[in-house]
């Protein structure tokens, strides 16, 4: 009996070592010695053996430096992957590739110690706080995190008056979280959920950058293939891109109401995206990590491009493009268009190396999400800017630059423009 109470004692400092290490919780000094003695002792046994006792910490890429106190603590550099992906050179991955070591480790001591983080959370602030922002940052204020919303007056009022309403497939709730309207409200956040519409990408990455700390990981949940580079070029930020798979709206300021799918695809892997996916998955959000990032954000972009610009201009659901012949036909055509001016770019796009895979992919998409309308169709329908530019005007402009004809991803996106100068 003593031994199993000495190796419960070893293993929950072992625990808390990597805990404090990792997560860089600031609770303190511990006020048992012994925990202190066999942390250092059991967690350098388990994470680099054979070292001295001055240089008792977890393994770590020499390129980090130290490790440091924010909850993500991986150089930003070596696990980022949209200079890969802006570059197009595949040689980058190696980048990324040098934290695989440290994430099998990490891996490890999660099956070694199931319940190493199990109440461990970042402090998160969700920028641009509407549909996309209050589903996934409400998933997460539900399991425990620490979360503020930065949004809209309407919309901060609101939550600070009444909660924030998850009106989901699964649960109905109301969430009683911080709500802010100034960016200035994100000091001290650890992730940041990035949901500027990407008209405001620019503007919003510069008067958010002086209140991040380097360590900050932002996460880009926007449409678009390009943000992350925008964001860099505006900020310096070196942000996270993510494809994004909700169908989710605002009825009203506060509330957000979700109808089909909720899950992400980050990437590549590294020790930063293995932490991120884990959190996701605790709050009850699936994420994937693919090595394609670049090809998964143009999968994304396959996606909007078919269906968003007609439910808007038509006024109609997902559901019903897919129940209209005619229309299934429109969606051919857009989707023939977009993988042309991939391959011509060089993206391979997962699922859709024929035109066939890629136009099933689009409509079984549509048919997951048949009770929802596009995002660009609310914002017609709010008389707002839409995201046309980043979704068949890039395709447009791809297009031309690439000298690959798109004249109905053109057209839809002219139509478009047309109809936000009558809003």
């Amino acid at each position: 009996m003593l031994i199993n109470q000495q190796q419960r004692v070893r293993c929950g400092a072992a625990q808390s070592y990597r805990g404090q290490q990792l997560f860089g919780h600031r609770q303190g000094a511990w006020s048992n010695p012994y925990l202190q003695h066999e942390a250092a002792g059991y967690g350098q046994r388990y994470m680099n053996p054979g070292a001295t006792q001055a240089a008792r910490r977890p393994r770590r890429c020499a390129a980090s430096g130290p490790p440091s106190p924010p909850f993500f603590t991986v150089a930003t550099r070596a696990c980022n992957s949209s200079n890969w992906i802006a570059s197009g050179d595949r040689a980058r991955r190696s980048n990324c590739n040098r934290w695989k070591s440290s994430a099998r480790t990490y891996q490890a001591w999660q099956n070694f110690f199931p319940m190493a983080e199990a109440k461990k959370w970042p402090r998160v602030a969700v920028v641009g706080a509407g549909a996309v922002g209050g589903y996934f940052g409400g998933m997460l204020a539900r399991a425990g995190a620490p979360v503020i919303f930065i949004g809209r007056p309407k919309f901060a009022d609101a939550v600070k008056q009444s909660g924030l309403q998850l009106d989901t497939l699964q649960f109905h709730e109301t969430l009683r979280v911080e709500a802010a309207t100034e960016f200035r409200a994100a000091r001290g956040a650890e992730l940041v959920f990035f949901c500027v519409k990407t008209t405001d990408t620019e503007s919003a990455a510069k008067e958010l950058a002086p209140f991040l700390s380097p360590q900050t990981l932002l996460l880009s949940l926007q449409n678009g293939v390009d943000n992350a580079e925008r964001i860099r070029a505006a900020s310096g930020i070196e942000a996270l891109p993510a494809a994004v798979y909700v169908a989710a709206s605002v009825p009203e300021p506060g509330r957000v109401m979700h109808v089909g799918r909720g899950d992400l695809v980050i990437g590549p892997r590294c020790e930063r995206t293995e932490m991120l996916a884990t959190l996701f998955e605790r709050a009850g959000v699936p994420c994937r990590i693919s090595d394609n990032l670049e090809g998964e954000l143009w999968l994304k972009l396959t996606m909007n491009c078919a269906a968003n610009a007609i439910s808007a201009l038509a006024r109609v659901t997902y559901g019903e493009i897919v129940a209209n012949a005619d229309a299934r036909k429109l969606v051919e055509t857009v989707v023939h268009e977009v993988l042309a001016v991939a391959r011509a770019a060089g993206v391979r796009v997962p699922g859709m190396e024929n035109p066939e895979a890629g136009i099933a992919t689009a409509l079984k998409l549509a048919q997951q999400m048949s009770r929802a309308t596009s995002s660009t169709a609310q914002d017609l329908a709010k008389g707002k800017r839409t995201e046309i530019d980043s979704l068949n005007g890039y395709i447009a402009r791809r297009g031309e630059a690439l000298g690959v004809l798109v004249p109905v991803n053109h057209a839809l996106y002219t139509l478009v423009k047309l109809a936000e100068g009558r809003a």
